[in-house]
């Protein structure tokens, strides 16, 4: 049995109150997902970037993963802003911010929270000559503070292509769903052709696994917006796996997102990138904003919003949080009356929802109406005992 109860507005007269509810369908409780954009400018101060910004990200995602159900972060590329041309960025990004993840101290978790850091166009970045940086670099400090023998040991890593972790892979999983990410370097078509090919074969032996593919330069900003050369070579190359899902990016400062069909199956792509000050409601080379998705597949759905640690600040414009359909496989009843019942107005109307299975996810609803205009409340999540 559970009490359920929905208060009306002050409007003058008696009000209808009708209550909905559902069983939702058996699959994994609600989780998510961080998305850590370019953080360029926070390990050089630049552009109004601190590395304190950097910190109090990765510390309150820490402090926080196990409390929010956070699974893994992605780290977007653009790790540093100059690349192999200053360490010191490296130290801040690794002492001051992705290494704060790894703690088990920090975090409660034996391995911390798992996470992927991508390869940038910034982090190739090299002192070519004295004066001179140029972008075609080694990523040799990449490979120092993230590479292989860094992660080599722990369980969530997959492996990589060739003899860096430019082009990597972790497995990860969310209550009973399993996950493949797949981290390809800026450029990749260019400097390393196999890695599209070396994708699919991964895609093929882990067909059990939903598949995240991140490359640092994948999209534009806006609705729909296109492809930038590396996610439209992905996605190309990809979208004949039934089990990729997502392509996730940052490079160009903006937020977007597009959905693509191909056999009749989706696969969203999202830009998210805060460096710069044109960027809405963000400034100071990014002011610690971060992405969180939560992926509900009892519902369905993906729904995408950003927050800062920094300044404790959620966005709520359209283009800062939204909700993705995506097809997890549940089966989903509709809403189904309860009850209706008459509350005057600013009273609260009450129902007792009766007869509920044992250890069964539900949710329920308030429909409120004067005769002519009706209001929805939003679903309230609840889980039965045993």
């Amino acid at each position: 049995t559970l009490a359920l109860s929905a208060t009306t507005s002050r409007a003058p007269g008696d009000l209808s109150v009708t209550f909905l509810g559902r069983r939702l369908p058996d699959a994994s409780p609600d989780y998510k997902i961080a998305l850590l954009p370019d953080t360029q400018y926070y390990t050089n101060s630049h552009h109004g970037g601190a590395p304190e910004m950097l910190a109090s990200q990765m510390k309150w995602l820490a402090q926080n993963a196990k409390k929010l159900g956070v699974a893994f972060a992605l780290h977007l590329g653009d790790i540093t802003d100059t690349g192999d041309a200053a360490e010191d960025e490296w130290k801040v990004a690794s002492e001051q911010g992705l290494y704060l993840l790894e703690d088990p101290a920090l975090t409660g978790l034996p391995e911390g929270l798992p996470y992927s850091p991508a390869v940038g166009n910034h982090d190739q970045r090299h002192q070519a000559a004295p004066g001179k940086i140029a972008w075609d670099g080694p990523g040799a400090l990449y490979e120092k503070y993230f590479g292989v023998a860094h992660f080599k040991n722990k369980s969530y890593y997959g492996g990589h292509l060739g003899k860096t972790n430019h082009n990597h892979y972790m497995l990860f999983d969310a209550g009973t769903d399993k996950y493949i990410v797949i981290s390809l370097q800026f450029g990749f078509p260019k400097k390393n052709p196999d890695a599209l090919a070396w994708a699919s074969a991964l895609l093929d032996r882990h067909p059990d696994r939903r598949a995240i593919l991140v490359t640092h330069g994948a999209l534009l900003p806006g609705l729909q917006g296109n492809f930038l050369p590396d996610g439209q070579a992905a996605y190309d190359a990809l979208k004949k796996h039934p089990n990729l899902m997502l392509i996730v990016g940052g490079h160009v400062t903006g937020e977007g997102h597009r959905a693509d069909t191909f056999e009749d199956r989706v696969v969203h792509s999202i830009l998210m990138d805060f460096q710069h000050d044109d960027t809405a409601g963000v400034e100071n080379g990014g002011n610690g904003f971060l992405g969180i998705l939560t992926l509900s597949p009892r519902r369905n759905t993906i729904r995408v919003q950003t927050y800062s640690p920094y300044t404790n600040t959620w966005r709520t414009d359209p283009a800062a949080d939204y909700t993705l359909d995506h097809d997890f496989g549940a089966k989903i009843e509709p809403f189904q009356k309860l009850a209706t019942t008459t509350a005057a107005a600013g009273a609260t109307a009450t129902f007792r929802w009766e007869n509920l299975k044992p250890d069964a996810a539900c949710e329920w609803r308030a429909e409120i109406s004067d005769g002519k205009k009706s209001t929805l409340t939003e679903p309230q999540l609840f889980q039965t005992s045993r």
